[in-house]
């Protein structure tokens, strides 16, 4: 996902309009002030690195409309916007002190309730709802919950909303790599895990999704929305055997909805990652029953989805 960076002052009136469309792995440079967004808006925490997880990652939030977005960043550069949303009400006035430590548990959560209310940011996120509400909303009462797995958990903003638009009942599995993620989503994001509404599972998106697979694990839709930082969508998360344990997984008149970003500030060709993993999905799921999408606008760069379906 991408968002357009200012570098000139005329341009700042934008930055409201840049926010509310801002997609998620792409360089933020709202530029203000360079590229440092704690210049501006309340730093809620940063959390250090750990082996295994070399990156910062810093929790904002945006003071007058009580959003939220998490990056991973570096000691000088405050990175790639990884996941925004907008939480109920105002920013609550225990969490509009400045956080500047990154020593284990220095920083004090900040409760959100996303505002269902306010659509998505970003085009992809989107796209994967206009998706997939209308298969949870028309799914039959009586039979088999309804169940959506989500491999790249991020701020949990797509999980929040399915269960939020979704009927009762909706079962949803998110994988997620970096544990660090888990808490922040739990601390700042409103993520709670729950049995049988939510469960969060830690781990490599392709090891995890291997093990489903071989316990005969099936769900109704699947949502592929994981990046090794940047644009680049991670060897196993889109190979063939990933993908081949995902056709295995997918009930009939289910899909898989794989986010493949685009270009970023940094690489304005993109990663290419939908051009070889595109085929990887028309072997296992058949030619004519994979499309790719190009979703454009809102001031984002072109990001690639690809939608995999199974017959009823």
């Amino acid at each position: 996902m991408a968002v357009v960076t200012f570098v000139h002052a005329a341009l700042f009136a934008l930055i409201p309009l840049v926010r509310a469309q801002t997609s998620f792995l792409q360089q933020t440079h709202r530029h203000r002030d360079a590229r440092h967004s704690d210049s501006y808006d309340v730093k809620l925490c940063t959390v250090a690195a750990e082996e295994g997880h070399d990156n910062l990652i810093k929790v904002f939030a945006v003071e007058a409309d009580n959003t939220r977005y998490v990056s991973f960043a570096s000691a000088t550069d405050d990175g790639f916007i990884e996941s925004m949303q907008k939480c109920e009400g105002t920013l609550p006035d225990s969490c509009k002190h400045k956080n500047t430590s990154s020593a284990p548990g220095s920083c004090t959560a900040c409760p959100c309730t996303l505002d269902l209310k306010h659509d998505a940011f970003g085009n992809y996120q989107r796209r994967m709802l206009e998706l997939l509400v209308p298969k949870c909303q028309s799914s039959r009462p009586g039979k088999d919950p309804y169940r959506v797995l989500i491999v790249g958990l991020g701020g949990g903003a797509l999980v929040q909303y399915i269960l939020g638009q979704c009927p009762k009942g909706t079962v949803v599995t998110a994988v997620e790599y970096d544990p660090r993620m888990v808490d922040v989503a739990t601390r700042y994001f409103g993520i709670h895990q729950s049995p049988g509404v939510l469960e969060i599972q830690n781990g490599d998106g392709g090891a995890v999704i291997a093990e489903h697979a071989k316990q005969g694990k099936v769900y109704d839709m699947v949502l592929v929305d994981a990046f090794a930082g940047g644009s680049h969508v991670p060897a196993s998360c889109r190979d063939a055997a990933f993908v081949s344990n995902l056709r295995k997984m997918v009930r009939k008149g289910g899909a898989v909805l794989a986010n493949m970003a685009g270009p970023t500030f940094h690489n304005l060709a993109g990663t290419g990652d939908y051009k070889t993993t595109l085929p990887i999905y028309k072997d296992s799921f058949g030619s004519s029953s994979v499309e790719l999408e190009e979703l454009r606008g809102n001031m984002e760069f072109p990001a690639h989805l690809i939608v995999a379906k199974v017959a009823a």
